[in-house]
């Protein structure tokens, strides 16, 4: 028969010991399979939001925005940060009134991709005509990506406005780090987690109510998204007076979105802008669906109508 010898029992001490290193060497796996179940939680929202309709009425809300106008100049519009042509829908009228043709449309992918849609755009509004002369206005990220634009000499751009533009995020205390080394770290930190579900609050309805038909950015963001973003403000970060032709920038001072002190900082670096003109609005970030966008449309359409040639 076999001999046995029973074993000490383990001291107070080394029974903790040994739980720790467990629970330790079992962390990593607890980590991964934490992202790798908010992952499938994410796509499961994304299935479910598809499969209600609401992908497909957010779609439809924002396909290509296009007001022909043969012959005249022409404005294209970028939209924001998960943003899409609608929300342009209150400023686009008021352009095309204004006697320029508007053209806008969604811009997928990262800082790459986003230019080659813009390129398609341009080309789009020259077809016609090579040397039509095209003014470029964004929203959010959307500024950002018109100055990005107009910087590209090959776009042969007639002018900019930038419309609470992004540089970087409104000031919080980052112990330390900019945003931009925050998403970083997050990054490498959850390396398994590819889209995140990011319901932000609704635009305001463009009649004033709530409903439906109310504007919302898309809710399911990659990490390309944030890529675009911080790539893009980096591309023109130092450059702003690299720009030698008609620059507006309108700002919110309730932005709770952007840094505002950052997009002034910018606009003063843009010494060699012709002419440029920094307007302030007392409303939040979504200038374009605030209560006075017909009036900041305007003002951008004789800023360009009124540029020196």
């Amino acid at each position: 028969m076999a001999f046995f010898p029973k074993r000490k029992p383990l001291e107070p001490r080394e029974r903790r010991l040994k739980i720790l290193a467990l629970v330790f060497s079992l962390l990593p796996l607890l980590w991964l399979g934490g992202q790798l179940a908010y992952g499938k939680w994410v796509l499961h929202r994304l299935d479910a939001w598809k499969a209600d309709g609401s992908a497909e009425r957010w779609y439809e809300a924002n396909k290509s925005l296009h007001l022909p106008l043969p012959g005249a100049d022409a404005v294209l519009l970028l939209p924001g940060f998960a943003d899409g042509p609608s929300v342009w829908q209150k400023m686009a009228p008021v352009f095309a009134e204004e006697g320029f043709e508007v053209l806008s449309t969604l811009l997928p992918g990262d800082l790459e991709g986003k230019r080659r849609t813009i390129d398609r755009s341009l080309a789009k509004l020259r077809a016609d005509d090579p040397d039509r002369r095209v003014w470029v206005v964004g929203h959010s990220l959307g500024g950002t990506l018109a100055f990005d634009t107009a910087l590209r000499a090959e776009t042969r751009i007639s002018g900019v406005a930038m419309i609470a533009p992004f540089f970087d995020p409104v000031p919080r205390r980052t112990l330390g780090l900019t945003p931009k080394q925050w998403y970083r770290f997050l990054r490498r930190a959850f390396p398994a987690v590819a889209m995140v579900d990011q319901r932000t609050p609704g635009h305001p309805h463009l009649d004033g109510k709530d409903g439906p038909a109310a504007i919302r950015t898309w809710p399911f963001l990659s990490l390309w998204d944030y890529e675009a973003l911080f790539d893009a403000a980096d591309a023109v970060r130092d450059r702003a007076a690299d720009w030698h032709g008609p620059l507006r920038m309108d700002v919110a001072l309730a932005d709770e979105i952007v840094d505002t002190e950052a997009a002034r900082r910018f606009f003063r670096g843009a010494a060699n802008a012709v002419p440029a003109s920094l307007e302030e609005h007392p409303g939040g970030h979504v200038l374009p669906l605030s209560g006075s966008a017909e009036d900041l449309a305007r003002g951008i359409a004789r800023f360009f109508a009124t540029r020196e040639n």
